[in-house]
């Protein structure tokens, strides 16, 4: 649920592999040129691979704190009804 593949293929990885397989020759006169390339590709696959909070998962925290904020409320202003409640339920 919370941990993803973290070696999904993508179409950028796909481009660095590529990119890197080009890479044959450091002698190559392009070589610097295909290095500084490779920089700002792998800077770009680290920009894309933070993970966001979804607005799904801030909708359910939310409800989630809304939830048990409205029964503590409910617990300081009614306790001796819930209490009575409980013994009633284990009366039974």
């Amino acid at each position: 649920m919370f941990n993803r593949n973290k070696h999904e293929d993508t179409g950028l990885q796909t481009v660095i592999d590529a990119h890197i397989a080009s890479m044959t020759d450091a002698n190559d006169p392009e070589y610097p040129a295909k290095v500084d390339q490779l920089a700002k590709l792998y800077s770009l696959k680290e920009d894309t691979s933070k993970s966001k909070l979804s607005a799904d998962t801030a909708a359910i925290v939310a409800g989630n704190l809304l939830g048990i904020l409205t029964i503590v409320l409910a617990e300081k202003s009614s306790v001796i009804t819930s209490v009575g409640k409980n013994f009633i339920l284990k009366a039974r």
